[in-house]
């Protein structure tokens, strides 16, 4: 299986053009098509670039309430096709649409996160969730950097347990895990 996608050139900038060097540098480096993308801080970009670019999957919807860059109420909260591009949003509990993204994981009591997630799971048909590598490397021993303290909160060997703990959880009550290539491949 394939499990390498795009997350773009530059976190802080970006431009069209970047769709299609992160895409091909990817390739070059892995030997093989490379089909998805995650646009850093899910900023939302005109599908039909990100088609254009050659991805068939993107997942930079975070469709939550919070004011600003992430106000997608009424944007799906399961994946659809738009523009040619399979949308795979992140997830967010059905009834208020809280984000369960990375930062609740750092966050939230484990039995609570874990709970939404059946929920979310539940009522979706799915649950998808991402977390940065740097998360598992502790923040808490680099005082020169200004890392919020909620992000460096569990951070390091504190992560890697909370991770490993509800894989654990998830595989104990049978749910399964799958890459986007099979997620894509189930909705195309």
């Amino acid at each position: 299986k394939r499990f390498l996608a795009s997350h773009g050139m530059r976190h802080s900038q970006f431009s069209v053009a970047d769709l299609v060097e992160s895409r091909k540098c990817l390739e070059q480096l892995a030997g093989h098509p490379i089909i998805g993308y995650r646009q850093p801080r899910m900023m939302k970009l005109p599908e039909s670039e990100i088609a254009k670019a050659g991805y068939l999957y993107d997942s930079s919807l975070n469709p939550t309430f919070i004011p600003g860059r992430y106000m997608n109420l009424r944007t799906p909260r399961t994946p659809f096709m738009q523009d040619g591009v399979l949308q795979i949003p992140a997830s967010v509990t059905p009834w208020v649409r809280f984000p369960m993204f990375w930062l609740a994981g750092h966050l939230l009591p484990p039995p609570l996160y874990r709970t939404l997630a059946k929920r979310t799971l539940s009522h979706d048909g799915m649950f998808n969730t991402y977390f940065h590598p740097w998360e598992f490397y502790d923040l808490n021993t680099l005082p020169d950097c200004k890392i919020p303290a909620i992000v460096r909160l569990n951070s390091g060997e504190g992560m890697q347990k909370r991770l490993t703990d509800f894989i654990r959880f998830m595989k104990k009550h049978g749910e399964t895990f799958v890459t986007y290539t099979d997620i894509y491949n189930r909705y195309k």
